[in-house]
């Protein structure tokens, strides 16, 4: 049984690992327009196109701090994918020197990528992506109130209500087209699918082709003092163009649908993005594709940035200096020192924690008799008698002459049946065991009792030599 299931373990796990496998080599889970994806709406096709083609490619997964001078990068988005990240102010500021500077931006499709202070950006129709939102889905189901008054700032004072004022004619290529006005070079597979239109080609790299696929193509607005180059377009609409900006070059396309990988043979996005390639970047220049704002990768850290700014170098050299400094500052230094050995605790030291000791207890006897026997046995050291009973130690005094000191033992055999009620005593009781002590250990003086030895008489020599 337990054979079985890790039979059945192992094939599942293999199993999933080359699903794994096969899904990360085919980028499903990237999203549309993404070079990771080899999906039918990725972009990772027009990735290999673009090494074929000689230029060195780059996916971009951080923000736009650092573009290396004369690239190329490619942004590209629309209704299947929208924008997850919108440009910074500081991005579109850096974005902005860098293309003046000589760097080249294509943009395909993706209307909120280029801020509208640039010379020309994108926009698209509201509800042109089905992406309504849902108090614009409540404001339809919503019936109107037939009721309902105009606010007073809706007509202009002195107008009657029923007399509508009459609208300003506007710039026909300022509005954005509808899509039922453009031509329409192929229809979906299914009935939900949009429309395939065609943009008719202009001037420059793109005439030859007669015309360009597009897929839900934005609108393209241009600034009033800005003249571009029309690549393509829809009657008199724009639907690529290519504008000067500084040292650089920014490009504009409608629509991205004919660069997926599903389209790019189809559609010929191939030889459109090939033809675009030839004509505004420079031999081997590189090609980046912006992956940051699809959705792909993080934001920058702060070590990240210092490291992009230079400051790594700066670091190691400081890094650098600062061994010397230690090298240097070592050797004045001098010899290693051993550590100081702790000096070991006197007789104050040790008195000083006996003390602490004995304040520390309530029991008075029991220290009387601990000094009592101290003291006895300080006696007996001191006379080299090695009993240490009190009785037999004072037999033992006797019994080599030490009287004096056996003296001195009778009061302190006394002490030990006298109580200790206060510290007061106890203090007094130390004292005099420290004068019996001292009595005990002090130098006996020799004392001659009984009959006096007599001098012998004094005889001359003569005396001596005549006996």
């Amino acid at each position: 049984m337990r054979v079985g299931l890790a039979a059945a373990l192992l094939l599942a796990l293999g199993l999933s690992g080359i699903m794994c496998t096969r899904v990360a080599d085919r980028g499903r889970y990237a999203t549309a327009y993404s070079t990771y994806s080899a999906g039918p709406q990725g972009g990772r096709a027009l990735y290999e196109l673009a090494h074929a083609l000689g230029h060195p490619t780059q996916r971009w997964v951080e923000d736009l701090e650092g573009l290396p001078d004369g690239a190329v990068l490619i942004a590209m988005g629309g209704c299947l994918a929208e924008q997850r990240r919108p440009l910074s102010r500081y991005e579109s500021e850096r974005l902005s020197e860098w293309v003046r500077r000589g760097g080249t931006l294509m943009v395909f499709g993706a209307e909120r990528y280029v801020p509208e202070d640039y010379p020309a950006h994108l926009t698209r129709v509201p509800g042109q992506c089905h992406r309504e939102l849902l108090a614009e889905v409540l404001a339809e189901l919503t019936p109107p109130d037939p009721d309902a008054k105009p606010e007073p700032g809706d007509q202009p004072a002195g107008v009657p209500e029923d007399v509508q004022p009459e609208a300003a004619d506007p710039d026909p290529l300022a509005v954005p087209f509808v899509e039922e006005d453009l031509e329409i070079w192929q229809y979906g597979e299914d009935e939900d699918a949009p429309p395939v239109f065609l943009a008719r080609a202009a001037e420059g790299p793109l005439a030859a082709l007669g015309g360009v696929p597009m897929v839900q193509p934005a609108h393209l607005a241009v600034g009033a003092d800005e003249a571009p180059e029309t690549l393509a377009q829809f009657g008199e609409r724009s639907a690529a163009l290519a504008l000067p900006m500084g040292a650089g070059r920014l490009v504009l396309v409608a629509s991205a649908s004919m660069l997926t990988n599903d389209a790019l043979l189809e559609h010929r996005g191939g030889v459109v993005f090939a033809r675009l390639l030839e004509a505004y970047a420079a031999p081997g220049a590189p090609v980046i594709f912006d992956e940051f704002h699809l959705g792909t990768g993080g934001t920058r850290s702060l070590v990240r940035y210092l490291r992009q700014v230079g400051v790594g170098a700066v670091l190691l050299q400081l890094l650098f200096l600062g061994g010397l400094w230690v090298l240097r500052s070592g050797r004045r230094l001098g010899e290693l020192e051993e550590a100081p050995v702790p000096v070991p605790g006197g007789t104050v030291s040790y008195v000083a924690a006996t003390a602490a000791l004995y304040s520390r207890t309530p029991d008075r006897n029991g220290i009387a008799r601990v000094l009592l026997i101290r003291a006895l046995d300080r006696i007996a050291t001191h006379h080299r008698v090695r009993v240490r009973q009190p009785e037999q130690l004072i037999a033992q005094l006797r019994s080599i002459g030490r009287t004096q000191a056996a003296d001195a033992c009778d009061p302190l055999l006394l002490l030990f049946a006298e109580p200790t009620p206060s510290e007061k005593a106890l203090v007094a009781l130390s004292k005099r065991v420290d004068a019996l002590v001292q009595q005990a250990c002090t130098p006996m003086t020799p004392s001659f009792a009984g009959t006096t030895l007599a001098a012998p008489p004094l005889t001359s020599p003569i005396e001596e030599s005549s006996s």
